[in-house]
């Protein structure tokens, strides 16, 4: 665990951004004096909520009528998620404290059904309520163990700073933006400047420049670690982090003035379309498996300024559903990262009476546009809907860059009544196996809408693996061993009546539940349902400490009413995601 951290890590901390981030804006927004809580008051304000947390008692706090509550990028309800799991506070506070903007945020650690936990958390005010709630647990027990180790902030972080050595808000602003603005793709002739001499960086209590050789996860050199932060960056190593998200950093931004610091929550996409990187001194690193798939990691991260330069970074993330977007700061953003391109130039139509060998052949030609990584050649509507495990994408994003290869497990299956067709089968990208369901729906002779699961193999290994950050390892997670060979069953044509109940998923854990595709005439029925699971702090104890949600695909083969086979694959997703909308 504690390499894949640093292997993300490191991948996060390093590489540039020159199209997403908008400049800082010229001022922000000051709310009404007397309404204002001042730096003591903000920082009681947090502390009681992490205490008010650890005690399952929202009763504690004050919040305004239309609070929003986002853990993990997902919205929920005050009470529910870490609400429900958290047993206690840790020892590890190191608070941003924005009185103008009446935010507050917080790295730290606490106690999650008994396990150490990271634990960041942004409060935004409104007349000395919370109507802003953003939150991030990280469930690496190791990383939370660092951190108390270190015992308190890193030095630099805490001084207050004497207001005449002080930068004013919009410089204190410019700072991150250059700096990811130098992360992004990582041009080697970019201009890192901004970087104290001295500056260094920590990633979960780990510091990572300036220090011993030691290995890091995106490259098996061990000098990088000992280099400053302008040398790390001015490199050229660290193309992997093709983009970065939102462009909101401004909105939500905390800018600690009295500490010259400033705190933000920010998403750092890997689209795993590059597999290898050639440094500035012309030495070539092959990019580890985990980068070979779609990654998305949300960072909370500190900068610390001093001189009108970085001086100290601080570093905290876990992983997300690529492209999964953010609850706060959308309003007015530029989206262009979302707009599919290159739809249909030739004006290619589905045939009017399409039947089960035309929706065949159409599952067939999307199959083969994955691969080749050209949407081009698909008949698609100008604003056709895409998704990949439950998170809206550009067509060309995600897997459109990544598939590489199909195996020998496919499974056709289609409704022309109904016009949507399906994909139940293996899947390569790169170097990493995987399963894919598909459902592709047409409307006016046009592909309307494409939805996409991915459940990639998770392994570990010394160097790294597949293994993702944040989700747990369940049964009945994908292994290409099970997946090797077609059962007979399925090569049979064997009509069926799709009984009613299997419509609606009888187990009353499931939140939601959908048919994906009904192929009555091969009697195949491809479906899934989503369940949460809240691992309440004092229920029956539970491998995974936090709450988390499981999405269930399943295909089933009918023959008349009854069910011969049935192949289930189990992916876990973070809590309450939404997965049907």
């Amino acid at each position: 665990m504690h390499f894949r951290l640093l292997l993300a890590a490191t991948a996060v901390a390093m590489a540039s951004c020159q199209n997403d981030v908008a400049p800082p804006p010229s001022s922000i927004e000051s709310v009404v004096a007397d309404a204002a809580c001042d730096r003591a008051c903000l920082e009681s304000v947090i502390e009681n909520y992490l205490q008010a947390l650890a005690a399952h008692d929202p009763s504690r706090i004050e919040l305004t009528d239309d609070v929003i509550f986002s853990e993990d990028s997902q919205r929920m309800a005050v009470g529910d998620g870490s609400w429900r799991t958290m047993t206690g506070t840790g020892s590890y506070r190191h608070y941003f404290a924005d009185p103008q903007a009446q935010q507050v945020a917080v790295i730290s650690t606490m106690r999650e059904n008994g396990q150490g936990v990271i634990y960041d958390l942004r409060l935004r005010l409104r007349d000395k309520r919370i109507a802003e709630i953003e939150s991030m647990v990280i469930r690496s027990p190791g990383g939370a163990q660092k951190y108390e180790e270190l015992g308190g902030p890193p030095p630099n972080f805490v001084d207050i700073i004497p207001v005449a050595q002080r930068n004013t808000r919009d410089e204190l602003l410019a700072l991150p933006f250059k700096y990811l603005n130098g992360m992004e793709n990582n041009d080697p002739d970019g201009d890192y400047s901004f970087f104290d001499p001295q500056c260094n960086r920590y990633e979960h209590a780990l510091k990572t420049t300036n220090s011993e050789p030691k290995h890091v996860g995106h490259t098996e050199s061990t000098s990088f670690s000992t280099m400053t932060c302008e040398a790390q960056f001015s490199g050229g190593g660290l193309a992997f982090v093709t983009r970065i998200r939102d462009e909101r950093y401004h909105k939500t931004m905390v800018v600690d003035e009295e500490k010259q610091a400033i705190f933000g929550f920010v998403y750092l996409d890997h689209n795993g379309t590059v597999r290898s990187i050639t440094r500035r001194d012309g030495t070539e690193s092959l990019i580890p498996p985990y980068f070979s798939t779609p990654r998305s990691l949300k960072v909370g991260e500190a900068w610390r300024v001093r001189d009108h330069k970085l001086f100290e970074i601080e570093m905290t993330l876990t992983e997300t559903p690529y492209g999964t977007r953010p609850q706060f700061g959308l309003d007015g953003e530029d989206s262009a990262w979302l707009a599919s391109r290159n739809i249909n130039p030739d004006g290619l139509q589905v045939p009017d009476s399409c039947d089960q060998s035309c929706l065949d052949d159409l599952t067939r030609q999307f199959l083969s546009a994955l691969i080749n990584h050209d949407a081009s050649t698909l008949p698609l509507a100008p604003d056709v809907r895409y998704r990949e495990n439950g998170v809206p994408l550009a067509v060309g994003d995600g897997l459109w860059g990544t598939a590489t290869a199909l195996g020998e497990y496919r499974v056709l299956l289609n409704d022309p009544e109904a016009g949507v067709a399906g994909y139940f089968g293996t899947i390569t990208e790169t170097n990493v196996p995987g399963l894919l369901a598909a459902r592709i729906s047409i409307a006016d002779g046009l592909i309307d809408t494409i939805d996409v699961t991915v459940m990639r193999h998770e392994y570990s290994t010394a160097r790294g693996g597949t293994l993702s950050l944040f989700y747990p390892q369940l049964e009945g997670m994908f292994e290409p061993d099970a997946f090797s060979t077609m059962e007979p069953a399925l090569l049979q044509t064997a009509s069926a009546t799709i009984p009613a109940s299997t419509r609606q998923h009888a187990d009353a854990a499931v939140r939601d539940s959908s048919i994906l595709v009904a192929d009555v005439a091969r009697g195949l029925v491809l479906r899934q349902a989503i369940t949460d699971v809240t691992n309440d702090a004092g229920a029956e104890a539970s491998p995974v400490q936090g709450s988390y949600s499981v999405v269930t695909t399943t295909l089933d083969k009918f023959s008349g009413n009854d069910v011969v086979l049935s192949r289930s694959l189990a992916k876990p997703v973070p809590y309450r995601m939404p997965w049907f909308e």
